[in-house]
């Protein structure tokens, strides 16, 4: 059995002080299949992209009048022009999905130093902003930020120690595809990922290598539990794609036939279900046994969810294969669609 290392997140350790100057300030802990960290100027970009959003789709704000009132005329100001800058050249960019994001997001979680260095040329106009608000976003925000992202993480890495293990194991065994090699990177932010369809942040995963950003801002309607799910699903992303590998294939085998054609992103239905379910159970093992899956409380494929219940347990109990169950899954969503 794999022995499990954690390195809580407070600083009061002598041992989390050696390996977190190694690492880099952001670095807040890791176990044997993932390394967290909270990025300082990572945080600050989500920040500003999340505010811009708001104000562009709902005319609304994350910041309270009592901030404001607390903030310099200077710290205002450079708030607003980097706000304005967000609105103009990047609240419309996917953080997952958009190039330019994806480049920004894998240089800038490097970055721990207190000042920027070393901008790459596309990067300095965007950086003026970030090095500009970063005295406010300090007084003012980025204590509450920290402070939740540490307690996040406290409150689920006891869990994560308990049951990453099986998780890896079923997942692979379900996905029949190989887990990465190494330690996942997690950065840890206050805001996910928004877009103008959804407006709650959420986590996001990105691929070559294998990336996952979870989000810590509370929530009173989060059960215990539903971080690790979200966890396990992001960092499962690698298993299971639209196109290539196992379930995929699965999937389009299963709809090679006259009128059957594959709902769009089953898929990911599959990769919601299949973490979900694995979650459920592990968390069974630790006594949490009134859990109930992402998918199903917030009606994620809720159109799917009755189909994937009806048969994928099947496969997963290894009664039949994912290809015969896929054709059913295909054919009763067609049936109930007419």
């Amino acid at each position: 059995m794999r022995i499990f290392s954690c390195l809580l997140v407070f600083l009061l350790s002598s041992q989390f002080s050696a390996i977190s100057q190694e690492r880099g300030d952001n670095y807040l802990g890791s176990t044997d299949v993932y390394e967290f960290y909270a990025p300082y100027w990572f945080n600050l970009h989500h920040f500003l992209q999340y505010e811009a959003l708001l104000r562009s789709v709902v005319d609304s704000s994350i910041i309270s009048k009592a901030t404001l009132q607390h903030m310099s005329s200077t710290e205002k100001a450079a708030l607003e022009a980097a706000i304005s800058y967000y609105q103009e050249h990047l609240v419309e960019k996917n953080l997952r999905s958009n190039p330019y994001q994806s480049a920004f997001k894998q240089w800038i979680v490097h970055q721990d130093s207190m000042q920027l260095e070393n901008i790459p040329p596309e990067f300095r106009h965007h950086c003026e902003h970030l090095q500009k608000v970063t005295e406010g976003y300090r007084n003012h925000f980025w204590n509450t930020h920290r402070q939740s992202i540490r307690t996040r993480l406290r409150d689920n890495l006891q869990l994560i120690n308990d049951t990453e293990e099986k998780a890896v194991d079923r997942l692979t065994e379900l996905t029949r595809s190989y887990w990465k090699e190494g330690n996942i990177r997690v950065d840890i932010c206050y805001y996910g990922s928004a877009s103008a369809y959804n407006l709650r942040p959420r986590p996001y995963t990105t691929l070559s290598p294998v990336h996952v950003v979870m989000n810590a801002m509370p929530s009173t309607d989060i059960p215990h539990g539903s971080w690790l799910e979200l966890l396990y699903h992001e960092s499962s992303h690698h298993l299971i794609s639209s196109k290539a590998g196992f379930v995929a294939g699965s999937i389009g085998d299963a709809s090679g036939f006259p009128n059957q054609k594959a709902p769009r992103d089953l898929w990911h239905a599959y990769l919601f279900y299949f973490s979900g379910v694995v979650t459920q159970d592990l968390l069974h093992e630790q006594g949490i046994t009134d859990y109930s899956l992402y998918m199903v409380r917030k009606r994620v494929f809720s159109s799917y969810f009755p189909h994937l219940q009806a048969h994928l347990p099947a496969y997963m109990r290894f009664e039949d294969s994912l290809y015969e169950v896929s054709k059913r899954i295909i054919a009763d969503f067609q049936a109930s669609r007419k």
